[in-house]
């Protein structure tokens, strides 16, 4: 019974979905889509198989709307290593919304010579960059970044290894006031020539939502 002259406010309880546990030894177990350039299966995993991708048009994404997970705070983590010594900088992970129509984040690798990363709003608008020196070519590396999208309070975490490298808050990171929740994940690399391969890939969706850290996923 409630107390008299005590009014119950409500509670929001901070919510999280783990959508995906992704070891890449298919792309048949989730619902990925590889067919643009295409993404490939590659033998040569960190443990075991891996998602390739080459060139500027490749990439597998997967759509939160086939599970109804579609929230504006997502976090991913992934094994990563890029194959291609150059000094151009080249994607690693997109976060999109509007059914897949409106880029808003993308993660960016800025080449061998840097061997830093930057969070980018769409289309090039860098939120924050990390010190350099971090991930050597063919180096296998554990990433995870968590994004919340906002016009004015929008956060970015990202951590490479399990240390935090960039924590930016108060941050614009929508590139269009439609879209108001991640929808779909895209791995690409953007660039001609280069070569990303990810392994170990985990993706939930919520604002209760945390690091799971470096893990074998089988």
């Amino acid at each position: 019974m409630p107390i008299p002259g005590i009014v119950a406010s409500s509670v929001v309880t901070a919510v999280c979905t783990n959508v995906l546990q992704e070891p890449f030894n298919n792309f048949t177990d989730a619902p990925w889509n590889p067919t643009v350039g295409p993404a490939t299966i590659s033998a040569s995993g960190r443990t075991g198989t891996a998602c390739q991708c080459t060139g500027t048009i490749a990439r597998a994404e997967y759509n939160l709307n086939n599970s109804g997970s579609a929230n504006a705070t997502v976090t991913v983590g992934f094994a990563w290593r890029t194959n291609t010594t150059s000094t151009t900088a080249r994607r690693i992970c997109e976060l999109w919304s509007d059914s897949n129509s409106i880029e808003n984040i993308r993660l960016v690798y800025n080449g061998t010579t840097a061997r830093s990363f930057s969070v980018v709003r769409a289309p090039s608008t860098t939120l924050g960059t990390t010190a350099t020196g971090l991930v050597p070519v063919n180096t296998w590396a554990y990433i995870e970044l968590q994004v919340y999208l906002h016009d004015t309070a929008g956060t970015v975490i990202l951590k490479v290894d399990g240390t935090e490298r960039l924590n930016l808050t108060g941050q614009d990171t929508r590139t269009s006031t439609v879209g108001t929740v991640v929808d779909s994940l895209r791995l690409t690399t953007a660039v001609s020539g280069h070569t990303n391969l990810w392994d170990d890939l985990y993706l939930s969706a919520g604002s209760g939502c945390t690091f799971q850290g470096d893990h074998t996923i089988t």
